[in-house]
């Protein structure tokens, strides 16, 4: 994909995210990463946070791209 830089993967310093950033994962809620970090981030640093219903591998990188993802866990 042109123009389209990758995420960054697990990034757990947070102080490299500011409110511009979209936190994307595919894991369930009811695990602790997914809780923990990404709801976790999204609340007490006010960034946004970016799931699907179901995850798909195939609409991975699209969802990225459309939802403007910079961070992934």
């Amino acid at each position: 994909m042109v123009g389209l830089s990758a995420p960054i993967f697990l990034d757990l310093d947070p102080n490299r995210r500011c409110r511009g950033d979209a936190t994307y994962t595919s894991l369930p809620f009811y695990h602790i990463a997914a809780s923990g970090l990404v709801v976790g981030s999204a609340v007490c640093e006010g960034v946004r946070m970016v799931a699907r219903k179901r995850f798909s591998a195939s609409a991975f990188w699209r969802d990225c791209a459309e939802n403007g993802v910079t961070v992934y866990c």
